[in-house]
């Protein structure tokens, strides 16, 4: 079984605990989201990979504000927001994964 399944499920769990204490928050799933597809392009590089995860957030922060009618989160301050908490998402996710992985003998 891949262990895709319960990565997926740790970031969905740590990307709404993250953002919250950034200006991201409203768009945790759109994150979520953009880190999980990223996760999934076989043959990516990790560049590649969050370029795509930051689009996907990009368009979550574009999709929140036109509906609201007003800016909630700045996209300048927002796009490189992004990245960096892309980044400490995927790596708190990579040591709880890997500190719950089975051990094999």
């Amino acid at each position: 079984m891949s262990p895709l399944p319960k990565w997926f499920f740790l970031v969905d769990t740590f990307a709404p605990l993250i953002l919250a204490l950034t200006p991201l928050a409203p768009i945790a799933s759109a994150v979520a989201k953009g880190i999980q597809e990223a996760e999934a392009l076989i043959g990516a590089t990790s560049e590649q990979k969050l370029a795509h995860a930051v689009n996907i957030a990009r368009a979550g922060i574009e999709a929140l504000n036109a509906q609201l009618g007003r800016v909630v989160v700045d996209p300048a301050i927002g796009t490189s927001l992004v990245s960096k908490c892309i980044s400490v998402i995927v790596t708190v996710t990579n040591l709880v994964h890997q500190a719950t992985a089975p051990s094999t003998p």
